[in-house]
């Protein structure tokens, strides 16, 4: 809540002063003042900055009537990162997995400067980012396609432990590869799309059956959704997978025709 000059004016707030915070909204943490009993002897009114933190030290603008104060530089680097954030938004382009943190490593590593260098970008270059799950908070891994609130809670909590972080601290000096990404070479005839595989196919266990799917572009969920593209049914079923792929519409697939499926991308 002192996101702007005129609410740090208001309420005199200052560098090095104690707050009273209360919920507003039973939300909202809102700095409602100063403990003035507590200030410093030597504090003194904090002044807005004049220059963008940037490189470029360009002047900050606040427009009339407006209570935003902004860099108008259009070569600013932050200006330049949440134009390339905004682009791959869901409201824009929807690119999964192009989340703010992994624009801000591109960025820094000089392999995006505008929106048009994500479409230039190789696989070698995305090996470049220090992906690490370690950091991740729960909501960004959920909303990776296949991992769910439980999954997502119980990695944050294994990884929030100091003697597990250890353990991956040692698999990393032991030269264990944790950047090591192998791309399949059959046909991506699956890309993106959400294939469940319930019962036993002939000639495949269940994790090779999957395996297949992934290797062809696919994923493998263990359940059915909306965006579900098929649901392949083996011997002996899940009668509530069948039931929920008829409810919604889901192409149903019987096991004679997966090795179609797989070399074709198609249902029946």
């Amino acid at each position: 809540t002192l996101h702007n000059r005129e609410q740090v004016a208001v309420k005199d707030v200052r560098p090095g002063d104690t707050v009273i915070v209360r919920k507003a909204g039973d939300v909202i943490p809102e700095v409602v003042g100063p403990v003035l009993e507590k200030r410093p002897k030597n504090a003194k009114p904090w002044k807005f900055p004049s220059t963008c933190p940037c490189d470029l030290k360009s002047t900050l603008v606040q427009a009339e009537g407006e209570s935003d104060t902004r860099c108008v530089e259009p070569a600013c680097p932050f200006q330049r990162d949440q134009r390339i954030i905004y682009f791959a938004s869901r409201g824009c382009m929807d690119i999964e997995g192009l989340g703010e943190k992994t624009v801000f490593a591109l960025s820094d590593l000089g392999l995006v400067s505008d929106a048009g260098d994500l479409y230039s970008l190789t696989m070698d270059d995305l090996l470049r980012i220090e992906g690490c799950i370690v950091e991740a908070t729960s909501e960004e891994l959920a909303a990776i396609d296949g991992v769910g609130d439980v999954i997502a809670g119980s990695i944050t909590k294994w990884f929030a432990d100091k003697s597990n972080r250890k353990i991956v601290d040692k698999l990393r000096k032991g030269g264990v590869r944790f950047d090591n990404v192998v791309v399949s070479s059959l046909p991506q005839t699956l890309l993106g799309k959400a294939v469940v595989v319930t019962g036993t196919i002939e000639g495949y266990s269940r994790e090779e059956a999957e395996a297949a799917i992934k290797a062809r572009g696919g994923k493998s969920p263990g359940s059915v959704s909306a965006k579900t593209f098929c649901v392949v049914v083996g011997e002996a079923p899940g009668a509530s997978k069948i039931t929920k792929a008829t409810e919604l519409g889901v192409p149903i697939v019987q096991a004679g025709e997966f090795e179609r499926l797989l070399e074709t991308g198609l249902v029946p």
